[in-house]
């Protein structure tokens, strides 16, 4: 019966709309949750129970202990039967990141739940998440422990996206159990025309924004720099500070405050990060407050993959001229350079093809291609499968052991800026003069570990 009725508020939603111009976003609700067994219900139930045509809920659980993932497929199979309902291990692995693509495109309701094979805490999911749902798509953002207090939040952040000028909201909530409401509010003039947004408490726990948006966030951003136990590691508290100020700055005035409390924060739960890891809420808060802005975008700007799929490197070898290095970078097409003493290494199309997108989707300065590392030699993260992102404080000593750090993969600007202003007439040179790239002890590089490096369809060095 339920299920009739919601069908027949959708067809009567979607007969009202005809003829006016109106659409439906493709809106992605994204659940990170650790040990909310006890929550899951109320949870789902506020997510699942949208008046809205068609959506995709991702549900990540972060290897609970007290097996919230087999209830929330027990929920959803049994009281939630108008979604697909898909489940898959790993957000970051590429059969997950595919399918997340799928479901989102598909126009159907979906549900996602994704079960972390180890414990990856909620920034890495988010980041994996949001990487793999379309550029278009609408993040709607509800931690594990809470829930939404109406059916028709989807509706209303949809019809606030229909203004050009929103690529950002975000909405009151209302604590639980003190039924008091949170500190969101709207952004003064002042702060807005200053680009204050680091300073300040004015955000509540319910934010949306375009996957293209939080796209434009660098990889570096997310790691902890500082040294301490997540040293190199995604942030493990404070994501949302991590994520948003950068895409407020980004949006400076392309964004909402929506007044209305629709969203309940469970201040209750014993897994709130204030109540667990406070002291880390309050060191990390302050760090990526002070973190330099991100500038304004006046458009958007998306990172669409297959740019860089058949872009063939330029090839610098030992056979490389040095003495005409400048004029062989200034009349190639390619955009980027591949760099190697040993002329027997060969990649394949598709290694060459995913190391580009990995360079350009994290804003990594180089892309290593390695047969095996030590995860324990220095603080390094897994981004994908056979993929780590390690920042330059942490292996910088390193760098005078070339034959480590080779082959490699950078863009050919970089390289070229480098060259210009320190000429080089040998390899060994170059690869000293590699580390120049890292301006930042913060800036990101990549370790490749393809499963081999021969392949049919090779770039031979």
């Amino acid at each position: 019966m339920n299920c009739f009725k919601s069908f027949i508020i959708t067809v009567l939603l979607l007969i009202s709309f005809v003829g006016t111009g109106y659409s439906y976003k493709q809106m992605v609700v994204v659940i990170p949750s650790y040990n909310n067994k006890q929550w899951c219900q109320q949870n789902l139930k506020s997510a699942l129970g949208q008046k809205y045509p068609s959506y995709t809920v991702i549900y990540v659980d972060d290897q609970s202990p007290d097996k919230t993932a087999d209830a929330v497929e027990q929920c959803v199979r049994k009281e939630h039967r108008d979604f697909k309902v898909h489940c898959i291990n790993d957000v970051f692995k590429t059969d997950a990141q595919s399918l997340i693509s799928q479901c989102v495109n598909s126009g159907k309701k979906s549900f996602i739940l994704v079960r972390n094979t180890e414990r990856r805490l909620a920034m890495a999911n988010l980041y994996h998440a949001i990487h793999a749902c379309p550029n278009e798509s609408v993040i709607v953002g509800l931690d594990g422990d809470d829930w939404y207090n109406n059916n028709n939040v989807l509706d209303k952040i949809n019809s606030d996206y229909h203004n050009q000028d929103v690529w950002f909201t975000y909405v009151r909530h209302v604590k639980r159990p003190q039924k008091r409401y949170g500190w969101g509010k709207p952004l003064s003039v002042s702060k807005i025309k200053n680009r204050s947004f680091r300073e300040g408490q004015y955000l509540d726990q319910q934010r949306t924004f375009y996957a293209w948006l939080f796209k434009q966030i660098k990889l570096e951003d997310l790691l902890c720099v500082e040294k301490s136990q997540f040293a190199g590691q995604f942030y493990p508290t404070n994501y949302d500070v991590a994520m948003c100020m950068p895409m407020m700055e980004m949006a400076t005035n392309k964004f909402k405050f929506m007044p209305e409390a629709m969203y309940v924060y469970n201040v209750g739960t014993q897994m709130n990060d204030w109540t667990v890891n406070r002291e880390n809420v309050c060191t990390f808060g302050r760090i990526l407050r002070d973190k330099k802005p991100y500038d304004q975008l006046f458009s958007p700007r998306h990172f669409h993959p297959a740019k860089f799929l058949y872009d063939d490197p330029l090839i610098i070898s030992s056979a490389t001229d040095f003495s005409d290095l400048v004029s062989i970078l200034n009349n190639s097409d390619q955009e980027y350079v591949c760099i190697s003493k040993n002329q027997s290494h060969t990649f394949s199309q598709l290694q060459m093809q995913r190391a580009t997108h990995e360079l350009e989707r994290t804003f990594a300065r180089v892309v290593y291609f390695m047969g095996s590392i030590n995860r324990n030699l220095f603080p390094m993260v897994k981004i994908d499968r056979g993929v780590y992102a390690a920042q330059y404080k942490w292996f910088k000593d390193m760098m005078h052991q070339p034959d480590f750090f080779e082959p490699c993969l950078v863009r050919k600007n970089d390289l070229h800026a480098i060259i210009e202003k320190h000429s080089m007439s040998s390899l060994d040179e170059l690869y000293q003069s590699l580390a120049k790239l890292y301006k930042l002890p913060k800036q990101v590089a990549l370790f490749y570990l393809p499963k081999t490096l021969s392949k049919a369809v090779c770039y031979i060095i």
